[in-house]
């Protein structure tokens, strides 16, 4: 897993401050993935497998949840 890799799974799942999340479902130290976000360390190769199944775990559940919100009366929409 590269490095852009890395980042676009990370910004998939938990957002723009992703470190916190994907280190606490991944039980490493948020500081780790830090360093590995900023090159101090490689990106184990271990971490690939586990980052696709927390995709595939997280993937139909918030396709389902979009689904459900997009079934929503339009009309109880707040206006922003």
């Amino acid at each position: 897993m590269d490095l852009e890799e890395f980042r676009r799974a990370g910004l998939a799942l938990y957002g723009r401050s992703f470190a916190s999340g994907l280190a606490a479902d991944l039980d490493i130290a948020p500081r780790t993935i830090s360093r590995m976000m900023s090159g101090k360390i490689n990106i184990p190769p271990a971490l690939r497998p586990l980052i696709m199944d927390i995709m595939r775990e997280r993937g139909p559940e918030i396709a389902r949840l979009l689904k459900e919100m997009e079934g929503k009366d339009e009309t109880n929409r707040k206006q922003f």
